[in-house]
């Protein structure tokens, strides 16, 4: 029988040792919001990596091959390695019996045993539905391979690598399969070592994982209810933040916390946001960088923008960068990169919103072109009428007259139908989003307005839509009057 030992590598190895082992940790989750409260789990991913030596591919057009490849401006390095046994490019397909190009000499494993991920299991995890002792799959990403093929020295090289992958499924019952499941808190895996002569001995590796923040509500199992949101309230009934791209705004968020009951640690986090034209496929991936990626739209070139501080809760739109009628969407990523020992953090949380850009009386009346520089903001107010020709500012901007010239006017004529009914038509301003109400009033006696509902006996609403709102009376006249006017509200973002 074997003697079994088990100890704290990274308490216990010597430097030498510790020098090839890695222990990667990585929780990653994704969250999409539509609503001021209402956020939508959008999947995640698990994954531990363990390895024991390293090695390091180098650019080579011609490699994997089927034969020695000396060094050329295709493959400066030439193909230096020949595969024995395993997967180098951790691709999942063997590469047994080809040639490859390594920037470097290998690094071999030290102590864990390749080539054995039965080995490969978890001591200790927080109280969760985490696996435990055994963890599957394991795929085994062990290489035994020779370098350097183009030189006399010729070395053999084993190098132990082990990976576990779970991936959770969008929606609430898998945001609660992976709230449960991969929990915060120390977690400590084994391995065998190499075969000595006396049986294979086995060792611990551990990390501590620390709290994140979650989207809202947060974890139903913690304390800290209270989770990740995106703050602003120009919601519209698409599910989308209304902003005029021609105006300062700004976008908000709460959730992150870096004082007691910390989820964002300032040494080890950062923050990065980009924006793309339509859904990513995986919005746990960083946009592509290499090539035009025609739904990458801010920043250029497919990159992502840093924040200064993973602390901070609010970032600056571009100014005049989207245009009105256009919408993006808005990723927010925090990523830990946390190293003790031989363990690392690699976890991530991922948060997105949809954007939609609209014309607002206050970016047209500051930019549109209408109002002479110096106005007085007096005069440029929704309800006063700049050209005197009898209608405000506001209603002008609303129908689509200016308001800076008088001789531009919008009359709404009523139409008088076969049936002798009668019918009048509003045409609404284009990519105005929730910034302006329509309505149209009408009087029995020129005094007394009264606003058109759903339930007005006198008038049917035909069409009320992002383009027009027709209405059309239920008699035919002379029974009823044709008297109507527009009254348009202005609605703050």
């Amino acid at each position: 029988m074997f003697k079994r030992s088990i100890f704290v590598t990274a308490l216990l190895l010597p430097s030498f040792c510790m020098a090839g082992l890695q222990l990667t940790f990585t929780n990653r989750k994704s969250a999409h919001q539509s609503g001021p409260k209402t956020l939508s789990y959008t999947g995640g991913d698990f994954e531990v990596i363990f390895q024991d030596g390293s090695w390091e591919l180098a650019d080579c057009a011609v490699a994997p091959s089927l034969t020695i490849v000396e060094p050329n401006p295709l493959c400066e390095e030439g193909t230096t390695a020949y595969v024995i046994e395993g997967d180098l490019d951790h691709n999942s397909v063997v590469d047994d019996g080809s040639y490859w190009s390594l920037a470097a000499k290998p690094r071999p494993s030290l102590l864990a045993a390749p080539f054995r991920p039965d080995g490969f299991k978890v001591e200790s995890a927080p109280a969760s539905r985490f696996p435990r002792p055994e963890i599957y799959p394991v795929y085994d990403g062990s290489v035994m391979i020779m370098y350097n093929m183009l030189t006399d020295e010729l070395h053999q090289y084993e190098i132990a690598r082990y990976a576990h992958r779970r991936t959770f499924a969008a929606g609430p019952a898998g945001r609660r399969n992976h709230d449960l499941t991969v929990e915060s808190g120390v977690y400590r895996f084994s391995f065998l070592g190499k075969e000595t002569g006396n049986g294979y001995g086995r060792h611990v590796v551990s990390i501590n994982s620390m709290p994140m923040p979650e989207a809202y509500p947060g974890l139903e199992q913690s304390p800290l209810k209270w989770g990740f949101r995106f703050t602003n309230d120009s919601w519209n009934e698409s599910g989308q933040l209304q902003f005029d791209p021609r105006l300062i705004n700004y976008i908000t968020w709460e959730g992150i916390n870096d004082s007691s009951g910390a989820n964002v640690f300032r040494s080890v986090d950062t923050m990065r946001l980009w924006f793309t034209r339509a859904p990513m496929d995986s919005p746990l991936h960083f946009p592509e960088t290499e090539g035009a990626d025609p739904n990458h739209t801010f920043p250029p070139a497919g990159r992502t923008v840093l924040l200064p501080d993973p602390t901070v809760t609010r970032y600056r739109l571009p100014v005049r960068y989207f245009a009105a009628g256009g919408t993006a969407r808005l990723y927010l990523r925090l990523d830990r990169d946390h190293s003790v020992g031989v363990s690392t953090d690699k976890s991530a949380r991922v948060w997105s919103v949809d954007l939609a850009f609209v014309d607002t009386y206050t970016g047209f009346s500051l930019f549109g072109g209408k109002f002479p520089p110096g106005t007085p903001a007096s005069q440029r107010d929704p309800y006063f009428d700049f050209d005197g020709d009898g209608m405000s500012n506001i209603n002008e901007y609303a129908l689509g007259s200016d308001p800076g010239d008088p001789s531009s006017v919008v009359v709404v004529d009523p139409v008088i139908m076969d049936d002798g009914s009668c019918e009048v038509t509003l045409n609404k301003r284009a990519n105005t989003g929730t910034t302006l109400s329509y309505a149209l009033e009408y009087t029995h006696d020129m005094v007394n307005w009264i606003k058109i509902e759903p339930d007005d006996p006198d008038w049917d609403i035909i069409v009320d839509d992002s383009s027009e709102l027709t209405v059309r009376t239920k008699q035919a006249m002379p029974n009823v009057t044709c008297f109507v006017r527009a009254h348009i509200t202005v609605n703050a973002l």
